[in-house]
């Protein structure tokens, strides 16, 4: 069993040059990269950050993004 989390995210173009991701449901989940192919790597680093953020303050989750699935997941 994996846990997929479906979390959705904004993503503005900044007039400076690059993209600001963000999330309508995790306020601490904000980053931005300079290549659109860097979004699943840097979105990735940025989600292991806030799960710890959240984590060492005993905060929860918003409910309905984490699903348990069955078989693999390739990421």
């Amino acid at each position: 069993m994996k846990n997929i989390v479906r979390i959705p995210i904004n993503i503005t173009k900044q007039k400076e040059g690059g993209w600001l991701v963000t999330s309508p449901l995790i306020s601490e989940l904000i980053t931005e990269i300079d290549d659109i192919n860097e979004l699943q790597s840097i979105l990735k680093d940025a989600l292991k950050a806030v799960i710890e953020l959240y984590e060492d303050l005993g905060k929860e989750f918003p409910p309905n993004i984490i699903e348990t699935v069955s078989g693999e997941i390739e990421t």
